[in-house]
């Protein structure tokens, strides 16, 4: 449990980092790259196909459990 704490420290300094080198980066406009039907939701299929556009294969439950990771809210 703690090299998984350790490692998620590591990747979210390693996220904040390059947030702070790309000051032009627009929130909404990743969100609605990301929103391909344009219903104001992600869904975990949109994201799976993003995932899959940049070189990155997931499965269903991974992606699932990413968002339930982020989205506590369950908006999309």
């Amino acid at each position: 449990m703690t090299e998984v704490l350790r490692t998620l420290v590591s990747v979210e300094a390693s996220a904040e980092s390059i947030r702070q080198r790309m000051p032009q980066f627009n929130l909404a406009e990743a969100f609605r790259t990301c929103n391909f039907d344009g219903s104001g939701m992600i869904s975990p299929h949109e994201l799976r196909t993003l995932f899959e556009n940049h070189g990155f294969f997931a499965s269903h439950n991974e992606v699932c459990n990413l968002i339930d990771r982020f989205d506590h809210d369950r908006d999309g």
